[in-house]
């Protein structure tokens, strides 16, 4: 018998990019096996909130349109709308309920202030020579990497070069978003295809434990 490894664990708090609200949404995961035991295949739902009382099923939600709640001590990118650009911060607590839809409490490096920010203006932070995990599909698993941080931004340049990434207007709000693709609003999502977890590149900390 095949086994997987999804990329995260069932049940695990996350956020789901909603291209409908052009945002992230908090959310709960669902990690769904399907097939034949000898064909094994992973789906991945997530129950998102959209209210305080609101809440909707997504299901064959691709891995590039959900990441895993930020925690405190979290290394994080901020973007800017004064300066147009991405800048280092951390995440100083935990979320509240209260701020459960509104964001995360950050602070920027050398600075004191503590700001909430939202949560599509936020982003984990990968360093140039850090190692992390890679996610290469539910059969490989994850395997380790070095950030190679000078590609990165050469190709961030390329994304914005041709509008894949690129600043918008959400709510009155600069935003950075990165457009995901294939996406028929079928099913029982709004805004996402189905996905048999086979996505590659995720990344994930190498200090962070990988089930």
């Amino acid at each position: 018998e095949e086994q997987l490894t999804p990329i995260l664990q069932h049940a695990s708090l996350v956020e789901y990019y909603s291209t409908t609200w052009s945002r992230w949404l908090p959310g709960r995961l669902r990690v769904v096996i399907l097939g034949a035991a000898d064909s094994p295949l992973v789906r991945y739902d997530i129950v998102t909130t959209v209210g305080f009382r609101r809440n909707q099923l997504r299901r064959g939600v691709p891995v590039n349109a959900f990441r895993s709640t930020m925690l405190k001590g979290e290394e994080v990118e901020v973007y800017s709308r004064k300066s147009l650009a991405w800048l280092p911060g951390t995440i100083v607590d935990d979320q509240s309920r209260r701020h459960l839809l509104s964001g995360y409490n950050v602070v920027l490096d050398g600075a004191r202030k503590t700001r909430l920010v939202p949560r599509h203006l936020v982003r984990r932070r990968f360093d140039h020579g850090q190692e992390v995990w890679v996610y290469n599909g539910p059969i490989v698993g994850f395997t380790r990497a070095t950030v190679d941080r000078e590609a990165q931004d050469a190709a961030d340049a390329e994304l914005i070069d041709t509008g894949a990434l690129v600043p918008h207007e959400v709510d009155g709000e600069m935003a950075a978003i990165e457009e995901s693709e294939g996406s028929d609003g079928s099913g029982d999502n709004d805004d996402s295809d189905a996905d048999d977890g086979g996505g590659v590149g995720s990344l994930a900390p190498a200090t962070t434990t990988v089930d």
